[in-house]
């Protein structure tokens, strides 16, 4: 679901794999040139290619390659068409680099997997698919915790009873949510040191209710 750090969990596992990390998102391939889009995507696996071994994290590809089967052939979905067809082409392209080099793997992320062409998710191309699913409340308390690593919180602070609390929140709602108790103690007194309890829980009101 959206907010749930899918994007943050990829580069982080690109990262951490030491290799060489391209990213592209389905902003950066659309332009009001014809052709452009196409020229982009390639250039970026031929980086990759020529990068290896390399991760080259494709971000909301639901939004960068359209679906063949939705019938529209003109205007954004034709373009969408087109780097669908680029797409797949390269990703087949990257069979023929050295496995000696490390190789290309392509990580993208959607939160949208039921909008994409089954010819992307065919065994070869993006064939593994993990699921990353909304947090339960250990990982409520760990976001919370990390978001508030630099926030200096008064001692009736209770994290894990925030974390009940929040229950549906995704890890961006947390982050608003201590953003907003911030502020909610600065509107209260503009000299405060600490964020209470009481910050958290009205932070947390609009959303819960």
């Amino acid at each position: 679901p959206p907010g749930c750090a899918k994007t943050t969990l990829a580069r982080a596992a690109a990262t951490a794999s030491g290799a060489t990390v391209i990213t592209l998102s389905a902003a950066d391939v659309f332009s009001k040139y014809l052709g452009e889009g196409e020229k982009i995507l390639r250039s970026t696996f031929t980086k990759a290619r020529k990068s290896a071994p390399a991760v080259l994290l494709l971000d909301e590809i639901d939004g960068m390659c359209g679906s063949r089967g939705e019938g529209a052939t003109d205007g954004a979905h034709d373009v969408a068409t087109r780097l669908l067809s680029v797409f797949l082409t390269e990703m087949d392209g990257l069979e023929n680099v050295p496995s000696s080099g490390g190789g290309v793997l392509v990580v993208a992320t959607t939160n949208r997997p039921q909008s994409l062409d089954p010819a992307l998710t065919r065994p070869g191309r993006l064939d593994l698919v993990l699921e990353i699913p909304p947090l339960n409340l250990q990982g409520r308390a760990e976001a919370l915790r990390v978001h508030t690593k630099d926030v200096s919180l008064a001692d009736d602070v209770d994290i894990q009873a925030l974390a009940a609390a929040c229950d549906g929140f995704s890890g961006a709602e947390l982050r608003h949510v201590v953003k907003e108790a911030a502020l909610r103690a600065l509107r209260e007194d503009m000299n405060a040191h600490q964020v209470k309890q009481q910050h958290f829980m009205d932070a947390i009101k609009p959303k819960s209710t």
